[in-house]
């Protein structure tokens, strides 16, 4: 899917005009790849190569041979659930209290930003339980990327869009209720003003206000107003990757029956991941770790190829809107994993 972004600086900035001291940008990228839409909850922890329970301790930012944007996501480990974390240099069991989780996306060296299809969003603090699969050979670490990732609260567990888990049903979460819109915000940190001299926009913007002797003033301007972060809402939508029984019909093992916004608690759920995690067959399931400071490069993705909608209804191929809209930019560019189009500065 294709997803929008803006942005505004935290203050009011005097990154372009002197005029009116605010900067606005807004960016629409993603990444075009393929999910396995059936996999049911069980299926996916069977499949992960570690799951546990923990909490963003750092983030770092880096480029890859390539130059795409990357983000390293630093966890500090309080509950290992299933599986376990090796070095990438040795292939030795790691310390099993920390593990760094590499991410497509991020800042570049413009002052814009990567922002890609499905792929999470971290802040320091965050916590979390993700279940870790390929983690440093997958754009998105994860056996169903942000679908499985949960996040926790002091309320309870939530989707990685902010919907919270109100039942687990025949061994599947269900999410059902409002969004937690504090959970869609996550910041980068703010471009420099030389970083966004580097956009053909910006430039544009200086030549009219008077070219190159202005930058002192301006430049001065920015560096006094300018906040250290921009902050990034994200954008709603259903949690579509689970094959889930949603309807109140069946066995319910949990559920909280006082209201449909109560929420099913850590304890509880982690019980029910520990539970059924004893019933997988042992395996020696690993994941590796990461490290920003390793040169890497941009790990190939699963490109979906061009669809050619066929004439027999018996025949036709079931895509949303959003896919069919992927699909067509993907085969504009020839089927690039990255889909790009330029910030924009209003």
């Amino acid at each position: 899917m294709i997803k929008k972004r803006k942005f505004k600086l935290l203050k009011r900035s005097a990154f372009v005009l002197s005029i009116a001291l605010a900067t606005s940008v807004s960016t629409n990228i993603a990444f075009a790849h393929v999910e396995d839409q059936g996999k049911t909850f069980s299926e996916s922890l069977s499949q992960s190569e570690f799951t546990f329970y923990g909490r963003v301790k750092n983030i770092d930012y880096k480029l890859s041979k390539e130059g795409i944007p990357h983000t390293f996501v630093s966890y500090e480990v309080f509950e290992k659930i299933r599986g376990g974390v090796k070095s990438p240099s040795n292939g030795r069991e790691s310390n099993q209290e920390s593990i760094t989780l590499r991410f497509v996306g991020g800042p570049k060296e413009n002052g814009t930003f990567l922002d890609v299809s499905s792929v999470p969003h971290f802040n320091v603090g965050d916590k979390d339980i993700l279940m870790v699969k390929e983690n440093g050979s997958s754009g998105c670490p994860l056996v169903l990327c942000q679908n499985t990732r949960f996040r926790v609260t002091d309320k309870g567990i939530y989707s990685a869009n902010g919907t919270p888990l109100t039942a687990i049903n025949k061994g599947q979460p269900v999410f059902d209720g409002d969004h937690d819109m504090s959970l869609l915000s996550y910041s980068y940190p703010a471009p420099t003003f030389d970083q966004l001299l580097k956009t053909k926009e910006v430039q544009n913007r200086i030549e009219k206000m008077g070219g190159e002797r202005m930058l002192p003033e301006l430049r001065k301007k920015f560096e006094a107003n300018a906040p250290k972060t921009v902050v990034f809402q994200d954008d709603i939508h259903n949690d579509e990757n689970y094959d889930l029984d949603t309807s109140t019909t069946g066995e319910i093992e949990d559920k909280n029956e006082s209201s449909k916004q109560t929420l099913i608690s850590l304890d509880v759920f982690l019980t029910r991941l520990i539970k059924f995690a004893s019933t997988l067959k042992d395996s020696d399931n690993y994941a590796l770790n990461t490290s920003p400071s390793v040169e890497f490069s941009t790990p190939a993705s699963k490109v979906a190829p061009p669809i050619t909608p066929s004439t027999n209804p018996k025949e036709a191929i079931s895509t949303n809107k959003r896919d069919l809209e992927e699909l067509k930019i993907s085969a504009e560019q020839n089927n690039d994993p990255v889909i790009w189009k330029n910030s924009k500065l209003r």
